[in-house]
């Protein structure tokens, strides 16, 4: 993916020269300039200029920039603005779409390095690809029901909206919980029921996706969270209604869904699997980054989702994680960390009550007094007047 050409972006291989080519080349006293045509997109060599610096600017067209301190190290720029490059940092440039016109500076003589090649980036293009829902089908099951089975050539993913039930995937029985969900492989045979002997609720929906790492999901039970579930509850919302691109947005919630399931699911499994030094290594640091999030995030409303998300783990997870390495619930450390701060506030006197409970992200004067109160004791106003005296 291109980025933007920047002096922070940049600062690896060089720098913006604001002032344009003509005043660059004259400050660092370039002594050959000219003016050529690109046209081949794909990257076959690289330019490296060991002793001076390259002065590289677009007249024409629009162009990218390769660069790099190693021929296997690129990234690229839109090339939009005179850049300078350093010495000993390899480089090249291809037309973003048929041909564009480019001005040069340096001095001495560029080598040249035969590299493999390089494709041009296209844009965005996506790893992960449903593009087909077959089947998408709410069923409510009486007590102890029971589905013998199948195996078809596309996914399918099972969430359990009401009770509990067991997924038989491959001879293997995973017990699913409610906000519980599960995805069987293509060609997976499985079946599902219920031991409970109390009625279940849950959705299937079974569709075709393009998706390099299928094996990643094989076998994994997931807790769904809040946002999670949300996303369920807004396909199965489309799914009944009859509105304008319903179908469109359900695939989108589909990959959005499956997109958040991927990322909880690399770093949770990650851990499970490392040495046990390393997982409360590891683990210590989610807290702490967990800890930075809410330091950055006080004065807004914020849930343990909120903070989960941001690393990204489960939410289940990231309470664990954070009671077993500070011994404190990571809602609680919320609570105390916004009324330390409104302490603060109170205690310098230039906001009032309901004042401070809106910088603090709360909705409701009424329930930031009631946990102040229950945490100290005395109520926002009471402790002010205890400051005044």
């Amino acid at each position: 993916m291109l980025a933007n050409l920047t002096t922070k972006t940049f600062s690896k291989f060089g720098s913006v020269e604001n002032d344009g080519f003509d005043a660059a080349v004259s400050r660092l006293g370039i002594s050959f300039t000219r003016r050529f045509a690109v046209t081949d997109k794909t990257v076959r060599r690289l330019f490296i200029n060991e002793d001076s610096d390259t002065i590289l600017d677009i007249d024409e067209g629009t162009a990218i920039l390769f660069a790099g301190k190693t021929p296997a190290e690129l990234e690229t720029f839109l090339l939009d603005k005179t850049v300078r490059i350093d010495p000993e940092i390899y480089y090249y440039i291809t037309p973003l779409i048929n041909t564009a016109e480019i001005s040069i500076g340096y001095s001495g003589t560029p080598s040249v390095t035969l590299t493999d090649p390089h494709e041009r980036p296209e844009g965005i293009t996506p790893s992960i690809d449903p593009y087909l829902v077959r089947t998408l089908l709410y069923h409510e099951k009486e007590p102890n029901f029971r589905f013998k089975g199948e195996s078809h050539p596309f996914w399918e993913l099972t969430f359990v909206d009401l009770g509990d039930m067991c997924n038989l995937v491959e001879e293997k029985e995973y017990e699913l919980k409610q906000g519980d969900l599960m995805l069987c492989l293509p060609d997976q045979f499985h079946s599902q029921y219920s031991r409970s002997g109390k009625a279940v609720r849950y959705l299937t929906v079974s569709f075709e996706m393009r998706f390099s790492d299928p094996g990643i999901f094989d076998g994994t039970v997931f807790e769904c969270d809040e946002y999670m579930r949300n996303l369920m509850a807004a396909i199965m919302t489309e799914a009944r209604g009859s509105r304008i691109y319903s179908e469109d947005l359900i695939l989108c919630y589909l990959k959005e869904l499956i997109i958040s399931l991927l990322r909880v699911n690399k770093i949770e499994s990650s851990l499970k699997m490392s040495h046990p030094a390393v997982r409360r290594s590891m683990e210590n640091k989610i807290a702490e980054q967990a800890k930075a999030y809410v330091a950055d995030k006080l004065c807004e409303h914020m849930t343990v989702l909120d903070v989960a998300r941001s690393i990204p783990v489960s939410e289940s997870y990231m309470s664990k994680v954070f009671r077993k390495a500070e011994g404190v619930s990571l809602n609680n450390y919320i609570i105390e960390r916004k009324l330390e701060k409104a302490k603060e506030l109170l205690a310098a006197g230039d906001r009032s009550v309901t004042e401070i409970a809106e910088y603090l992200g709360y909705s409701n004067v009424h329930y930031f007094s009631a946990q102040f109160k229950r945490v100290y004791g005395i109520s926002p106003k009471a402790f002010t007047g205890t400051i005044m005296v």
